[in-house]
């Protein structure tokens, strides 16, 4: 996976390049709440019943890891 990150600085660029296009409206919406909580991160993924328990654990885990990323 590549560190590269979007010049938005909101999410990193693997995260839409290489999600399922079903993720696409959670990353536009992720790109629209800048101060998002991650109970609120994880109300939005359940709500998507397309994506499969295993997808909102991933989900999940990478909005973890991006906001302990941030300064």
């Amino acid at each position: 996976m590549s560190a590269q990150y979007s010049m938005d600085g909101l999410a990193p660029g693997w995260w839409s390049q290489n999600f399922n296009p079903l993720w696409k409206p959670l990353v536009h919406w992720i790109k629209r709440q800048p101060h998002m909580t991650l109970a609120e991160f994880q109300l939005s993924a359940s709500r998507i019943p397309e994506l499969t328990a295993i997808e909102k654990t991933i989900v999940i885990s990478a909005f973890i890891a991006y906001k302990n990323m941030q300064p």
